[in-house]
């Protein structure tokens, strides 16, 4: 995946920089885009907009880790040939 300029994905609107980072589940059950309000200085914007980059990189290879150890848990499990009887 290649890397992106961190000030492109910022945005300015009415004076108020904001950057969208995710997805998540709003109140309709819908997956939507999660946006971030960052403040209406420039520079301290660009700031918290590096920080949430790196917070967002962090969760990514969080989800990943733990992703692949519940996977490799299920393998074990599954091949163990427990078996699960219907009550």
């Amino acid at each position: 995946m290649g890397a992106k300029s961190s000030t492109a994905s910022l945005c300015s609107v009415n004076g108020r920089y904001r950057r969208t980072v995710g997805k998540f589940v709003n109140e309709k059950g819908k997956v939507a885009p999660k946006k971030f309000l960052l403040g209406i200085d420039r520079k301290k914007a660009e700031i918290a907009n590096l920080r949430l980059e790196q917070l967002w990189r962090d969760v990514v290879e969080a989800t990943k880790k733990e992703n692949d150890r519940r996977r490799h848990e299920w393998e074990q499990w599954r091949r163990s040939g427990v078996e699960i009887l219907p009550i």
